[in-house]
């Protein structure tokens, strides 16, 4: 399954120690240029950038966006980061089975351009999700990530983190 990632779950999943999951949950991981100096030359000594670094190349690939003009159109009509708007195009550009943002404005972008086409669209969550359904996290694991990330500045309304804890599948 090939997924596209904007830098926030990459950045969350390292600050929870869950960064290696993307690796056994999808076959093929594409960030663009932009992502990844966010994460690594931006980002230089914060959760993210020594995993992303190693995975460079090994088990995440690092892309150029081609459609300059649609990214600079989402940016504008969306106001995303440049990061964002990369990584929403390139996922169009890949025909990508999946995109992950935990940004609000960027998941509105990614609904209109994905939209009859396939891609879904989820966030950090949702991977910890998958890892679960996929029997690579246990259901306590899980609940543990999701109480980690909240305790490490996720925002998670009150309603859906006590769902979340209470749930049994």
């Amino acid at each position: 399954m090939k997924a596209v990632f904007d830098s926030t779950p990459l950045i969350l999943l390292a600050k929870i120690s869950k960064f290696e999951l993307l690796k056994k949950l999808f076959s093929e991981i594409h960030i663009p240029r932009q992502v990844y100096d966010d994460v690594v030359v931006m980002g230089k000594g914060k959760p993210g950038e020594k995993e992303l670094k190693a995975a460079k190349g090994n088990w995440i690939n690092v892309d150029t966006v081609f459609h300059r003009g649609a990214v600079e159109k989402i940016k504008g009509t969306y106001k995303l980061h440049p990061g964002e708007s990369e990584a929403i195009v390139l996922a169009s550009e890949l025909k990508a089975k999946f995109f992950f943002t935990d940004d609000e404005s960027a998941r509105k972008a990614a609904i209109s351009v994905f939209e009859n086409t396939g891609t879904e669209i989820s966030g950090t969550i949702g991977i910890l999700d998958f890892g679960k359904k996929a029997g690579l996290i246990s259901k306590q694991e899980y609940k543990d990530s999701i109480r980690l990330l909240k305790e490490r500045g996720y925002y998670l309304s009150e309603k859906l983190y006590q769902k979340i804890l209470k749930q049994e599948d």
